[in-house]
């Protein structure tokens, strides 16, 4: 008996150690692979442009580039917003809403362009406090993704406008 429970042990403490390693590896090939499927419309272009891949978990930065120049002339740059994730690696998995078997779980935070923020120099905190954007996603390719949005108050000329708080959840899968 003992030796069952010994060899269960080490088993486990493998699965648990070695596991996450690996399935970072795909996660980071199945995250790349996800944003080159959805750079495909030349007005905006999406590219990973950072990604760091530990152990247990990874961070990655998207960069949403919105090419103005067709819509406006007179704009010379392009808008680059950045989505910062943090990712943990599976195969037991808790960031979203419960706890499951799957690939990654990923928590988004969006950063907006400097244009913007000249403006609003507090907005991306602000959003970020006001939304939260997770994503899980699964071993055969689908995703469940979880965005909640807190209740906001925007005051404007004597008059405050309270939104709602909201939740959206959406489900894919890999085969369309």
């Amino acid at each position: 008996m003992k030796k069952l429970l010994i060899i269960v042990a080490v088993m486990l403490a493998i699965v648990f150690g070695i596991a996450p390693y690996f399935i970072g590896q795909r996660a980071e090939t199945e995250f790349k692979n996800i944003y080159a499927q959805v750079d495909t419309i030349p007005e905006f272009k999406i590219e990973v442009t950072d990604y760091q891949r530990g152990w247990l978990s990874s961070t990655a930065v998207v960069e949403l580039k919105l090419d103005l120049t067709e819509l406006d002339p007179s704009v010379s740059e392009a808008l680059v917003f950045k989505v910062q994730n943090d990712i943990s690696h599976g195969p037991f998995l808790t960031d979203l809403d419960s706890m499951e078997l799957g690939l990654v779980d990923m928590v988004m935070k969006l950063e907006f362009p400097e244009l913007m923020l000249e403006e609003l120099p507090n907005f991306n905190e602000s959003f970020n406090d006001v939304l939260s954007i997770k994503n899980r996603m699964y071993f055969d390719g689908s995703m469940k993704a979880i965005s909640v949005m807190q209740e906001f108050t925007l005051p404007e000329d004597n008059v405050n406008l309270v939104v709602n708080p909201a939740t959206l959840e959406v489900s894919t899968t890999n085969d369309g």
